[in-house]
């Protein structure tokens, strides 16, 4: 497995947590995603703060 880091902030990212925030979807395809050079991560933080602000949206969901 790869390391993965938040692209705004340089966070390191948990594959359990990127799991568990993400039950809605498969742990096969999760671990594809998270293993691909070409897909960066957001932490939670970065991603209720930054990128639902950028497009004018508000988080509505629950974060743990």
């Amino acid at each position: 497995m790869r390391e993965n880091y938040c692209y705004y902030c340089g966070e390191e990212l948990n594959l359990g947590e990127f799991i568990r925030q993400n039950y809605h979807l498969s742990r096969e395809y999760l671990i594809t995603l998270w293993d691909h050079p070409a897909v960066e991560f957001l932490c939670c933080g970065c991603f209720r703060s930054e990128a639902l602000k950028q497009k004018n949206l508000e988080f509505k969901g629950k974060v743990e």
